[in-house]
């Protein structure tokens, strides 16, 4: 499928990814092979944590 990518107007997230992964393949899929929500898991553990630690002061 040929797009013009200097047409952003119309654009929808489909439109948004095929232009991430054709433009920075190296870049997609690089979430060490964890699924989502082992990532906002993680994520929100270390917030909490620096939450407490922060009040503990």
């Amino acid at each position: 499928m040929t797009q013009d990518w200097d047409d952003t107007d119309d654009w929808d997230d489909d439109d948004y990814d095929e232009f991430i992964q054709n433009e920075f393949p190296e870049t997609t899929n690089s979430n060490n092979h964890l699924p989502a929500i082992w990532k906002w898991t993680a994520w929100t553990l270390l917030l909490m944590i620096a939450l407490f630690w922060a009040l503990s002061l």
